[in-house]
């Protein structure tokens, strides 16, 4: 191999590199280095037309190179695209629950409520206000953590940093909602026993 043909090999390796890193590759593993290494020597040792076979075949690797990370790349991001479906998924069914919790102890306590007046028991119903307070204060954090879900997601659908910070800080109040909802129904039960303890 001439000086010139080594040249102009390693120029059209140089332009195929940087066709390679603006289609979006950002490394070559040592694999394919090596082959194009074993590529240039093969040509010189059996002095064939050196540019032409080395540079097709580091074409070869470096497009395996590429369609290696490019499946891997695809198959995190479909990974990731998946665990926030679950994410997303179990959030609405906790926030659902504290709807139905609280909705439901609230209905059943009116109800009974609704039976003690019939009786002309009006008198004992106030120890159960307190109750019906956190039963309905627990459906609004509820309704609270909903509404900042759909505000986080518009926020993570932004590019901007104050967007992506907007969807962080929804997000945490969704979660304060659901959990709020939760201490909502155990104080609401507590006060509801407490209230039948004095009947």
């Amino acid at each position: 191999m001439g000086v010139e043909q080594a040249l102009q090999t390693i120029e059209h390796i140089r332009e195929e590199l940087r066709l390679a890193a603006e289609g979006g590759q950002k490394e070559l593993s040592f694999e394919t280095v090596y082959e194009i290494l074993d590529a240039v020597e093969h040509a010189s040792r059996e002095n064939v037309d050196a540019p032409i076979v080395v540079i097709e075949k580091f074409k070869h690797a470096l497009n395996n190179d590429l369609n290696a990370q490019q499946d891997e790349r695809r198959h995190a991001h479909e990974w990731d695209v998946e665990q926030f479906r679950q994410v997303i998924a179990l959030g609405q069914s906790a926030m659902k629950a504290g709807v139905v919790i609280n909705g439901g102890a609230a209905v059943a306590l009116l109800a009974f409520i609704g039976h003690m007046v019939g009786e002309a028991r009006a008198f004992r119903v106030l120890p159960f206000a307190d109750s019906m307070w956190w039963f309905v204060i627990g459906v609004l954090a509820s309704g609270v953590a909903f509404a900042a879900t759909y505000v986080s997601q518009l926020g993570y659908a932004g590019k901007a940093v104050w967007s992506q910070r907007a969807g962080y800080f929804f997000h945490a109040l969704a979660a304060l909602g659901g959990v709020f909802a939760l201490v909502a129904f155990l104080m609401g039960s507590a006060a509801a026993y407490h209230g039948f303890l004095g009947l």
